[in-house]
């Protein structure tokens, strides 16, 4: 069983670990799967059911950005690992963020 090393004597480094970066990442892949989901009904004629998939979804994806900054911001410090892992998670939520209000107007009715 291997330790990480520190001093002699003294406690061991805490390892880094990317949690935050795939939590994002999982997020907002969720998100992205919701929101395809939610597109089949929204495109299907008269199902305002959508909507309530939507507003969660929405919420999610935010998080997702959020909890993507801040891992992204650790990892640049090197606090931890997975810059890479936390830039993919904020360019989907952002992305899922998109796709949420574009089918929350199209909802709506805006473009029939």
């Amino acid at each position: 069983m291997s330790r990480p090393r520190g001093h002699p004597g003294g406690p061991a480094r805490p390892t880094r670990s990317a949690g935050l970066a795939f939590g994002a990442l999982m997020c907002s892949l969720f998100g992205l799967f919701v929101s395809f989901f939610a597109a089949v009904v929204v495109i299907a004629p008269g199902h305002f059911a959508a909507m309530f998939v939507l507003f969660p979804d929405l919420i999610v994806a935010v998080a997702a950005v959020v909890v993507g900054h801040v891992a992204r911001n650790k990892a640049k410090r090197g606090e931890a690992v997975g810059q890479g892992v936390a830039l993919q998670a904020i360019i989907l939520g952002y992305l899922v963020i998109a796709l949420d209000v574009l089918l929350i107007v199209v909802a709506n009715g805006a473009f029939r």
